[in-house]
């Protein structure tokens, strides 16, 4: 419209709707734009004008705004997505496979896909089926796939957003808000990822282990975060003092490659090569772990808190992953992970 104006509902006699982009209200003493034109209709004052890609950004915006990742936060950023991305339909049978899910990030606005791995000589294997809010493609952010990924349409249709890849990532890298991290224990992979922009490396091979000191020395050329987990598949048992010690040494490996200690943050591991004695035990002595280095705690939808409280699967445990979080906060950790 031209500008702003007040116009009273019991004064109107008509609405006329045009496709090719506005609203005109008809009352006493109004001008009717005969023409269809759309630029004669946005200089009527009583006209009010869609544009079909500020409809879609909007549209797109609301979607991201309620993704559990994103909700109530970085509401700059998601308006920024926004305008990088586009709604596709899709119909039954549709496939997506190469090119788009390597060049594209996708989520599933409405309906059902199967994802399938790829056995690149014709023949694939159903993987599982998502539906409302999923992520289609996280491999994507991986430099060498293991899998590859194809998807296919399975309800009547269904609504896809596109974000483009690089756009998103360059994005996220400029935003001071978001710290992007990436869980690995290749060093190529780890490579890949500080390259597009990622700031931690959450680290699933202890340092102590070989190949171990390479991603350190990474961390230490880069200034990356880099987040030290225990996990030893390979002892008996995981005591509170082996832990420790563990997690001391692994820190001293990192400093002696070159980090700073500002750099480090430690991971007991829960869930990792654990009985549910030795992760209880644990928790509860996590106050031990904050003098070696920040503590970040993982038990977000572990089986230990399914066999403490009797739940049948992750889906049960949202109540039982925010009490341990708020538990491990009070104890010293300086943050947690969430599934």
């Amino acid at each position: 419209a031209a500008g702003a104006k007040i116009i009273f509902i019991k004064s109107i006699t008509g609405i006329q709707y045009m496709e090719n982009g506005y609203v005109q209200f008809i009352y006493p003493g109004s001008e009717e734009n005969h023409s269809g034109g759309i630029f004669n209709a946005i200089k009527d004052d009583n006209t009010v004008t869609f544009n079909k890609k500020e409809n879609e950004a909007i549209k797109i915006r609301d979607f991201l705004a309620q993704l559990p990742i994103l909700q109530g936060r970085f509401e700059g950023t998601i308006d920024l997505f926004a305008n990088k991305g586009e709604i596709i339909t899709y119909f039954e049978g549709d496939r997506l496979s190469g090119k788009i899910l390597d060049e594209k990030f996708i989520f599933v606005v409405s309906g059902k896909l199967a994802r399938n791995a790829d056995s690149g000589d014709g023949w694939y294997n159903p993987i599982d089926i998502i539906g409302k809010n999923s992520f289609v493609n996280p491999t994507n952010f991986l430099e060498k796939r293991r899998l590859i990924l194809s998807a296919e349409v399975l309800t009547e249709q269904a609504e896809l957003l596109l974000l483009d890849k690089s756009a998103m990532i360059e994005i996220l890298r400029k935003n001071p808000e978001v710290a992007l991290s990436v869980d690995t224990r290749h060093v190529e992979t780890a490579k890949a990822a500080l390259e597009r922009g990622v700031d931690i490396l959450n680290c699933t091979l202890p340092l102590t282990r070989k190949g171990g000191e390479e991603l350190a020395a990474l961390a230490a050329e880069t200034g990356a975060g880099l987040v030290l987990l225990h996990w030893n598949e390979h002892e008996n048992s995981s005591s509170v003092p082996m832990v420790l010690a563990n997690l001391a040494k692994q820190v001293r490996i990192a400093l002696e490659a070159g980090c700073r200690e500002e750099q480090l943050a430690i991971d007991p591991g829960f869930g990792f090569a654990k009985t549910r004695e030795e992760d209880m035990a644990i928790f509860r002595d996590l106050d031990l772990f904050t003098p070696i280095a920040p503590v970040l705690a993982g038990l977000s939808r572990k089986r230990t808190l399914a066999r403490v409280g009797g739940a049948d699967g992750p889906g049960e445990l949202l109540g039982a992953s925010v009490a341990a979080a708020i538990l491990a906060k009070v104890r010293g950790a300086a943050g947690v992970r969430c599934h």
